[in-house]
């Protein structure tokens, strides 16, 4: 993480743990995309269908 162990311990450990499991969705990036999709749906329906196509391509070249 570019030298920020040091100072960034808690957040160093979380990456590693998620960074070993990549296979498996990270939790955080799930919930924030999930509150996004949700507040997009509330303002307009193209937003919602926009963020949803988005997350789906982001999901095949984060997999790789």
């Amino acid at each position: 993480m570019g030298g920020l162990r040091q100072y960034m311990p808690v957040t160093f450990v979380t990456m590693g743990c998620d960074s070993r499991h990549r296979r498996h969705p990270s939790i955080a990036g799930f919930w924030s995309k999930d509150e996004i999709l949700w507040q997009a749906f509330g303002t307009s329906w193209v937003y919602w269908l926009i963020g949803v196509i988005t997350a789906f391509i982001t999901s095949f070249i984060c997999s790789g």
